[in-house]
């Protein structure tokens, strides 16, 4: 597992002029400060928040800082497919591209799912399922439809600077939790979401990287944002030190920008306070007790244990069938020697069910 300085977080910058950037949840927090950093070195931003005045906001302030006119806001419920749609409609309409996406959008322990109160009456009120909703199926919609939007490019592609020649990023960054590795025992549904988001990663990794794409995701300590109490800053945390929002900013960036095929499919743990950041390659996340399952559980396994269990299911359905496989075969000397060869000399040494 490699560090990342602050300093290297931002270091291919130059990789991200004139590409077009999408970020939901921009209107605040760990959004807004990502758009921040991604307008301020020349990329064309997309700011997409459930609440329109905080995605306008924050492109008044990359306008404002930067004068950067390669910047609109929009509102996008996540969990609104028709409006994750247009989101990315404006972006080909107004920059021609998408080649950045960043599923920020989320919200803490919404309604109280999985609380259980012995003193609630009979019947019971259908609990909120909020957080599912914005956490994992609005992130849902936003990769399905990245994987399309990403392929299309109706305008002239922008190069990364007046000489040099144009540089491919296509990237998509999910934003997990300290909590995809970890229970928070008062946030039982947040804690199932982000454990979902670091899988989701894992899972599409092989087909993002067939089609020329990377999918990464950052997994940051409590943060300075509104989904953090102040009851949880005085009394959970207990003096602990907030992981700093620009920081997780620039893992974001890093995980966008970087040339080295080696982080893709990686997660980057922003921990809390001075630490510095932490990649974790696909490679090594069979360390510990995924490695133990893998050992002892997976590799034993019938299901998984390619070819010998297949093996063993063709054993059985030779035993079930072999007079029909002969008949179909024919009464040719061909298809009476295909079937005896398979049953007598291999089934002698393959097709044998073993406990």
């Amino acid at each position: 597992m490699s560090t990342i300085s602050d300093i290297a977080l931002t270091e291919h910058h130059a990789r991200i002029r004139g590409k077009t950037v999408i970020i939901t949840g921009a209107g605040a927090g760990i959004g807004k400060e990502t758009a921040i950093l991604f307008a301020s070195y020349g990329a064309h931003v997309v700011a997409a928040d459930k609440d329109f005045a905080s995605a306008d906001r924050t492109a008044l302030q990359i306008r404002q800082s930067s004068g950067d006119r390669y910047v609109v806001s929009c509102k996008c419920d996540v969990t609104d497919w028709d409006e994750v749609v247009a989101m990315y409609e404006l972006a080909i309409k107004t920059f021609g591209s998408v080649d950045v996406v960043v599923a920020n959008a989320g919200v803490g322990e919404v309604g109280g799912l999985l609380r259980h109160s012995p003193n609630e009456e009979r019947p019971l009120v259908k609990p909120m399922t909020t957080t599912i909703d914005v956490n994992l199926t609005g992130l849902l919609y936003t990769v399905h439809l990245a994987q399309h939007y990403l392929e299309i490019v109706q305008l002239q592609m922008v190069s990364s600077g007046p000489s040099e020649p144009y540089i491919h990023v296509k990237s998509v960054i999910l934003l997990g939790s300290i909590a995809s590795w970890f229970p928070l025992a008062g946030a039982p549904v947040y804690t199932t979401t982000k454990h979902a988001v670091l899988d989701v990663m894992r899972s599409l990794d092989a087909s993002f990287t067939a089609n020329g794409a990377r999918i990464a995701s950052v997994h940051p300590f409590w943060a300075d944002t509104s989904l953090v109490s102040d009851a949880s800053r005085h009394s959970v945390l207990l003096g602990i030190p907030l992981a700093p929002v620009p920081r997780i900013a620039g893992s974001i960036f890093y995980a966008s920008t970087h040339p080295d095929p080696g982080t893709n499919g990686a997660a980057f743990l922003v921990p809390d306070g001075g630490a510095l950041t932490f990649m974790i390659p696909r490679g090594e996340f069979k360390l510990g007790m995924y490695q133990f399952i893998d050992k002892y559980s997976n590799a034993k396994s019938v299901a998984l244990k390619w070819p010998g269990y297949h093996i063993r299911v063709i054993s059985v359905l030779m035993r079930l069938f072999w007079k029909k496989l002969l008949l179909i075969s024919g009464s040719t000397s061909l298809g009476v020697f295909i079937v005896m060869f398979f049953w007598k000399r291999l089934s002698s040494r393959y097709f044998k069910l073993r406990t």
